[in-house]
């Protein structure tokens, strides 16, 4: 994937999309500008035409500066299963985790895209997070980003790429919770990889009720998971509808009996503006552009994706077919390519 020194990363929600514009010209990436794009009144994601003019109207108020994007699709779109790969070459896990996902969702597979987050290793048994949406929804994106001149250069998952981003502070290597405004999602963090992402039937508010709630669901989560011994802490991400306060951070860490962290958003790129830390999910998913390791997953370029199949030339089609006959002699004759070379066959009519 071919990236300009700009780009920019949407994250989609149920009523908005939030966006972050970021550059990188050598040194540490900058956050150009943010913005959040709410849908107009009685249209929605599936209203691909409506929402993507207007989208290219709020594109041209607010001068972005490129028209390439990354879009973050939210954890209430995605399907995700742990899956163990034994010690093998990246092309031959590859085989094994497009089989075993061929398998486990045979009923479904026309109608899913696949990919997983992790990587393999030729050495040592791994395992990696299967992560699969529903061909409609990038179907979706494409038509919206189409409709509103933007060129797509990659689909991922919004937590996959914020909990690589948090990874990399401290504290960030356990769990993450992001409010935003696809609602509340939940990652878990094995260094730079997720190891479970859910979506959170809690609503994303930060009112005493809500924040308990959500902590009893993070907590049942949790005890369905098995634990790797190391302490779990949580970092805490908040999108531009919730306070800029620690009264969220304080309730789950006593709710959760657990460190509660909240990051700033100029630790993962140069920022100037506090109100920054409500955009750090787009900023996170534009920032996997420039990451030298790559995207956590991209359903436009999927590992999983079936080979394409061998191409043959009209050399090999012409010679494959052309025949003729023997003077005198009830034989045919086909010419065919072996290795390159051509052979005779002789056939009887």
């Amino acid at each position: 994937m071919k990236v300009g020194n700009k780009v920019i990363g949407i994250t989609i929600g149920q009523r908005s999309m939030l966006l972050a514009e970021v550059s990188q010209r050598g040194g540490k990436p900058t956050m150009q500008q943010y913005a959040e794009f709410v849908y107009p009144e009685g249209v929605g994601i599936a209203d691909t035409d409506k929402l993507g003019v207007a989208l290219a109207q709020f594109w041209k108020q607010h001068r972005f500066g490129t028209r390439e994007v990354i879009i973050g699709l939210p954890a209430k779109q995605l399907i995700t299963r742990r899956k163990e790969v034994p010690a093998a070459s990246e092309a031959v896990a590859n085989s094994t985790l497009r089989l075993q996902a061929e398998s486990e969702f045979s009923a479904e597979l026309d109608n899913l895209v696949m990919d997983y987050a992790g990587s393999p290793s030729a050495s040592e048994a791994t395992t990696v997070l299967l992560i699969a949406t529903n061909r409609k929804i990038i179907e979706q994106c494409e038509a919206l980003a189409k409709a509103a001149g933007l060129k797509v250069l990659a689909i991922t998952s919004t937590t996959a790429a914020l909990g690589r981003a948090t990874s990399r502070l401290p504290g960030g290597d356990g769990l993450v919770v992001n409010m935003g405004n696809a609602g509340a999602e939940l990652i878990v963090q094995h260094g730079q990889d997720p190891a479970h992402l859910r979506h959170l039937n809690s609503p994303a508010s930060s009112t005493p009720e809500a924040i308990g709630a959500l902590a009893g669901e993070i907590r049942r989560i949790m005890a369905s998971i098995p634990r790797n011994g190391t302490p779990q802490t949580v970092a805490l991400w908040k999108g531009p509808a919730l306070p800029d306060d620690a009264t969220t951070g304080n309730i789950l860490e006593q709710r959760l009996s657990m460190p509660v962290t909240s990051p700033e958003v100029s630790t993962l790129l140069t920022s100037e503006n506090r109100e920054a830390n409500a955009y750090a999910a787009p900023a996170a998913v534009a920032l996997t552009a420039i990451d030298p390791k790559g995207l956590p997953v991209d359903f436009l370029h999927s590992r999983l994706a079936a080979p394409p199949p061998p191409r043959v030339s009209m050399t090999t089609v012409f010679w494959s077919f052309w025949a003729w006959r023997s003077p005198g002699s009830s034989a045919m004759r086909f010419m065919t390519l072996a290795n390159g070379k051509p052979r005779l066959t002789n056939t009887t009519s």
